[in-house]
């Protein structure tokens, strides 16, 4: 059968790929405010918000974070917790002392006993990481500003133990309502240090699309005609500034499906020319 993909991962929305067209900025801005975290850990406690409509490359450019936090740095560990799924303080704990290979008790006891289990685990271990919150809303939604506000004054938690910062902070979110929601001494702990991230215009999903396609897609089962087709159609520009354009995610999910349905075509026709085959090959006798 004649091959579709090469790579079909990158057409997903988990992969990370080699280059983040369009967001160099943004991830230099990320390696720049944690410098001194990732230069002498436990010496501050970073924390950074990343702002912007969904598809605009937060998380994608937190991974790619992640990815870089790695390689640079042997002490220090990067965590990423979806708040969709775990939105209770007590699930995000549990979900850090996962990642992060630290046994706590699953069940039993209080969110303040995790916390300080948590916190006496990674001061025995000498643990430093960087934590990401992704769609940090749901938690506040769910569980209340106090919820986040815990994580937020960590911080001073750790000097009044006599310890070191053992955390960073990455806050993910579409806007800054969940900053409101905190009472005043949290917003202070919190800051302002804020990357926006600006919805995809038309040529730049273009671009996004064909570097995806170019990973995903063996040569000639695509051209530009058709990418430039879906940037139309999901990409910002002057004529459209709705809501829903912008998304990468959308735009590469489009990508995708059109690509399977290519997929399912030629394997139908394969079919049907080896089936007409058989039956010729049945006539001759």
């Amino acid at each position: 059968m004649p091959r579709i993909f090469k790579n079909e991962a990158a057409l997903t929305p988990e992969y990370i790929p080699g280059k983040l067209p369009h967001r160099e900025e943004q991830l230099k801005q990320l390696e720049t405010y944690f410098s001194g975290f990732l230069e002498s850990p436990g010496s501050m406690y970073p924390k950074v918000m990343l702002i912007g409509r969904p598809g605009s490359g937060k998380t994608v450019t937190s991974r790619k974070f992640g990815n870089y936090v790695v390689k640079l740095s042997e002490r220090v560990r990067y965590v990423h917790v979806s708040c969709f799924l775990n939105r209770t303080l007590s699930s995000v704990l549990k979900d850090i002392a996962v990642q992060l290979n630290i046994a706590i008790p699953k069940r039993g006891y209080s969110t303040e006993e995790l916390l300080k289990m948590l916190l006496d685990m990674v001061r025995e271990k000498d643990v430093y990481a960087i934590v990401a919150l992704d769609d940090v809303f749901h938690l506040v939604n769910n569980s209340g500003p106090h919820a986040l506000g815990t994580l937020i004054r960590l911080g001073e938690e750790y000097v009044s133990r006599g310890d070191k910062y053992r955390f960073g902070l990455i806050l993910i979110s579409q806007d800054l309502t969940f900053k409101d929601q905190l009472d005043r001494s949290s917003q202070s702990a919190l800051g302002n240090t804020v990357i926006k991230f600006e919805p995809y215009t038309r040529d730049q999903i273009f671009e996004i699309l064909l570097a995806r396609a170019q990973e995903a897609l063996v040569d000639g089962a695509y051209d530009e005609e058709i990418l430039e087709m879906i940037a139309d159609v999901s990409g910002i520009n002057e004529s459209s500034m709705d809501d829903h354009r912008g998304d990468a995610r959308y735009a590469i999910d489009i990508l995708w499906r059109a690509s399977k349905l290519a997929e399912m075509k030629v394997l139908i026709g394969s079919c049907r020319s080896t089936s007409g085959s058989h039956k010729e090959h049945a006539q001759g006798y």
